[in-house]
């Protein structure tokens, strides 16, 4: 059976309105948006450092510092296409993208061993990283990175210098520039001058320390260890520590200079050590020649010549001379003096120094050799006035001056000595032996002759007889005294008998006295009774 049902039919009506559960994506999508421009917009630019070397550095682990405050990050590493290098890609935060232009220094931080001691430590922990130096140019995205970090940051307050010198010596980029063992400074750089002629040296002194270096202040090599033998014996000197193992750089200001300042990129000279500070350069001393006939043993290049203990110069060269004519040889020394150290209080500034040395040879100024040390025998020219020696004039040899020069002491001595020798042998020496032997030979006969012999017998009896007599003399004389001392109590003092006994009392004591003297006298020195006293001095006996 079939059953209809009234099924009522439906009414769609369109709705018209958004669903709220739409405006959920929209908001994401809005939000995400935002996002992604507020990090567009606050994200800094990229720039690329190039290293010779990719040590350290990673992508996405790598960051770049600035005063320990992190700046960056590393994004990509990559060999450059010529293989090269190595270019890393960094991230700079917009707030330092300012700081980036020409002239930023950037090098990786890691432990180092340098001048200065070791640096970077505290990588071990936390790694590598890159270290920004900004600059002042013009703004700059490409960049060459650095593989040792640079001396001095650009921040720092001071000036740079030039230094000229011979030779490097230990100092090397990084070495302590110092004032009276104070650091000020450091050495920048150094390279070789184009002549090839010197080494210029690049250093940096900090403030407020640029207000000593002026061009009165006198650098030098506080690295060099010197150990020498010279004229004053064995020499030995040396710097501290520091600059024993990094080398160094020193400087001195002399009391009582007013000079100003030297500007940024001033140049001084850069003495071997302190000891050459004061000497002017070799190309500002006046060369002289001297002429030695004698030996010049122990003289060696670079030896002093003095006058009166102050050292005027040095010796640069020693060569032999021989005339093949005459065949005399002479020995050429050549040195380099200061001649305005000489002649500084008495010159006029017309004068040349050749004249002023020709002046002071006319009167006596001659040069001789000197044993500086007896333990070395190292020798050094004298410079000293002898007006007793030849006079001389200053003779030009090869467009050079010429001083006279004199026989050292040694040389004196050893004349005088050859002298006395020559005189020794013209001595008759074996007629002299002859005399002698003849006289000692008649000697020898007198004295063992039988006449010598009865004479000492006679000598002996006559000492007897002496020694007798005065013995008897001395016991007579002692009563002869007491009686006339008895004699002397019982007479008036004021009588004129008074006196004259004891005139003849003093006599007798005074002969008595003789006697006991001369006894003495020949028991001690016998032979006086033959030969008589020697020497004798007169007694005088005073009357009272």
């Amino acid at each position: 059976m079939a059953i209809d049902y009234d099924v009522p039919e439906a009414n769609i009506v369109e709705n018209r309105r958004l669903s709220i559960v739409w405006l959920l994506p929209l908001v994401a999508a809005l939000a995400g948006a935002w996002l992604l421009y507020d990090t567009l917009e606050k994200r800094g630019p990229l720039i690329t450092i190039a290293f010779l070397r990719g040590d350290g550095i990673e992508a996405d682990n790598t960051v770049l510092r600035y005063k320990a405050v992190q700046v960056g990050r590393v994004t990509t590493v990559r060999i450059a296409d010529d293989l090269r290098h190595v270019i890393a890609t960094a991230r700079i935060e917009r707030s330092f993208a300012a700081q980036l232009k020409e002239g930023t220094r950037f090098w990786v931080v890691r432990p180092r061993l340098g001048p200065s001691g070791v640096s970077g430590l505290g990588t071990l922990v936390s790694g590598a990283y890159i270290e920004i130096d900004p600059g002042d140019g013009e703004p700059e995205s490409n960049f060459v990175g650095l593989e040792t970090p640079p001396i001095v940051a650009a921040d720092v307050p001071g000036n740079s210098y030039v230094l000229e010198s011979e030779i490097l010596g230990s100092i090397q980029a990084g070495s302590p520039v110092s004032f009276r063992d104070i650091p000020v400074g450091e050495v920048l750089g150094y390279e070789l001058a184009e002549d090839g002629s010197r080494v210029t040296i690049h250093i940096f002194v900090r403030e407020p320390y640029t207000l000593l270096v002026s061009s009165s202040t006198q650098f030098s090599n506080a690295s060099r260890i010197n150990v020498s033998v010279n004229a004053n014996g064995l020499d030995f000197r040396t710097g501290s520590l520091q600059t024993f193992l990094v080398g160094g750089i020193t400087f001195d200001l002399p009391l009582g200079s007013k000079a100003p300042p030297s500007p940024p990129g001033a140049k001084f000279w850069l003495f071997a050590d302190s000891e050459k500070i004061g000497e002017a350069r070799p190309s500002a001393h006046e060369p002289y020649l001297l002429y030695f006939e004698d030996s010049v043993r122990g003289l060696n290049v670079g030896a002093p010549v003095e006058f009166k203990g102050i050292k005027l110069g040095s010796v640069t060269n020693v060569d032999l001379e021989v005339d093949p004519n005459s065949s005399d040889i002479r020995i050429p020394v050549k040195i380099e003096l200061q001649p305005e150290r000489l002649i500084s209080a008495s010159a006029t500034p017309v004068q040349e120094p050749n004249e002023i040395i020709e002046s002071l040879i006319a009167k006596g100024f001659r040069a001789r050799l000197q044993t500086g040390s007896l333990l070395t025998g190292q020798m050094f020219v004298e410079l000293g006035f002898y007006p007793d020696t030849p006079a001389g004039q200053v003779s030009n040899s090869e467009g050079i001056a010429v001083i006279p020069t004199i026989p050292s002491e040694f040389v004196e001595i050893k004349d005088s000595a050859t002298e006395m020798l020559d005189k020794l042998r013209k001595l008759p020496v074996e007629e002299i032996g002859g005399h002698t032997v003849a006289v000692i030979s008649n000697l020898e006969k007198l004295l063992s002759s039988p006449q010598i012999n009865e004479f000492l017998v006679s000598a002996n009896a006559s000492f007897q007889s002496v020694k007798v007599l005065t013995d008897e003399l001395s016991a007579q004389l002692v009563p002869l005294a007491s009686q006339l001392n008895e004699t002397l109590a019982s007479v008036d003092e004021n009588s004129a008998l008074q006196s004259q006994l004891s005139l003849t009392l003093q006599q007798v004591d005074n002969a008595a006295r003789a006697l006991r003297t001369l006894a003495d006298s020949i028991e001690r020195n016998p032979n006086a009774v033959i030969w008589g006293k020697q020497n004798a001095k007169p007694v005088t006996i005073e009357r009272p």
